[in-house]
């Protein structure tokens, strides 16, 4: 019986999925491992310290050299509150405690005027000012006396 298709000869088998996606950057799997190599005195010696190692590297293609460098700076996010944080300074570089100091913000004024709207102008609108927890916070660096950071009541 005689076929409609033409006979094939195969003699060259499919290429492997690396080399049909790197194409012919990467070798073929080595078939030895250089674990012994022949000395001098004809005994095989180790040539490996630990282990097997393939002769070639497989699996990656070849890497370009850099061309240049590039430095990644991170940051540290910090939640300044109305306690003193320990962090390092971003302007001195130093590790240091925050000093905090405290600021008549938006809020005390807001509670002032709120008091005197209501009839107390004999001096009890000034209470909010004398209260730290309704002031906003600043945190500086004791160091350099740059501000790192602030918390803001409104």
């Amino acid at each position: 019986m005689t076929s409609v298709y033409p006979m094939e000869v195969k003699s060259i088998p499919p290429p492997t999925y690396e080399q049909a996606t790197y194409g012919s950057q990467i070798p073929s799997m080595p078939t030895t491992y250089s674990m012994y190599s022949a000395s001098a005195t004809g005994f095989l010696q180790p040539s490996a310290p630990i282990g097997m190692y393939p002769t070639s590297v497989m699996g990656l293609p070849p890497q370009a050299p850099p061309i240049g460098t590039s430095m990644l700076i991170a940051t540290q996010s910090l939640m300044f509150g109305d306690m003193p944080v320990q962090c390092t300074c971003p302007h001195c570089y130093q590790i240091i405690v925050t000093r905090v100091e405290k600021r008549e913000g938006l809020l005390p004024w807001l509670i002032c005027g709120g008091i005197l709207l209501m009839g107390g102008w004999l001096g009890c609108c000034l209470i909010p000012f004398c209260i730290d927890s309704l002031k906003d916070t600043e945190h500086y660096c004791p160091h350099c006396a740059a501000l790192l950071g602030s918390q803001r009541r409104l």
